[in-house]
């Protein structure tokens, strides 16, 4: 079991997304300090709200129980005293428990979770069909058919390769390319396998696709560059 300082967000991170912040509020700050003088790769734990913005010590219950470690990349401080930060989804983890009165961060008790593949042949089944399910997403923005995505999808395909990690990428990525709803984009974080989430994340591609078939609207998309402010 290891611990890790806690941040809780309104987002979930998955393993190799890019994650920019911006840290201002004290507490954060010092665990940003902290992190920064006593670890030679520095980390902290992200894990999403179930709901609201702000998670103390008297409802540690509105987070999930999986989250993802992020990796420190880049921090410049301001001069107002803040932080941008850029980091780097990383490891999986699960909350055993939560510890709120040793720092003023929450720091948790956590325990790796482990990348398994699963069916490495299924998986790249399950992957040719969720990439041309990616590209007929993408082209109902464009205007095009369904038809000249599954003809083209391998051509079009976001997340190229047929080794493990690749597709390991690519099923991590899909929170990332189609606009889900943070209970979908956990739950692909909690997928046991990358066989479990590439099913998962074709389910949930094509019931996107359907939704905006029939109802004709575009869902709204967040730039992945946006800062997130603590």
């Amino acid at each position: 079991m290891a611990t890790l300082p806690l941040f809780p967000l309104g987002t979930v991170l998955v393993p190799g997304a890019r994650l920019p912040l911006r840290i201002f509020e004290p507490r954060y700050v010092e665990m940003l300090r902290s992190l920064l003088e006593e670890r030679e790769s520095p980390e902290f734990g992200v894990v999403a709200i179930r709901a609201g913005h702000e998670v103390g010590a008297d409802n540690v219950g509105a987070l999930f129980g999986v989250g993802c470690t992020a990796l420190l990349t880049h921090v410049e401080r301001m001069a107002d005293g803040s932080y941008t930060v850029l980091a780097r989804g990383a490891r999986r983890f699960t909350v055993d428990a939560v510890d709120t009165r040793a720092q003023p961060y929450l720091v948790g008790e956590v325990t790796w979770i482990p990348e398994d593949d699963g069916d490495v042949g299924r998986c790249v089944g399950l992957a040719r069909v969720l990439r041309a399910r990616l590209v007929a997403y993408s082209m109902l923005f464009e205007g095009g058919s369904d038809a000249a995505a599954d003809e083209h999808g391998d051509q079009r395909d976001p997340v190229s390769g047929s080794r493990p990690t690749d597709l390991r990428a690519l099923s991590y990525r899909v929170g990332e390319l189609v606009a889900l709803a943070i209970t979908d984009r956990q739950a692909l974080l909690e997928a046991p396998t990358t066989e479990d989430r590439l099913a998962l994340a074709r389910r949930l591609v094509r019931r996107e696709i359907v939704i905006v078939d029939r109802l004709g609207a575009l869902p709204h998309t967040v730039a992945p560059d946006t800062f997130s402010a603590n």
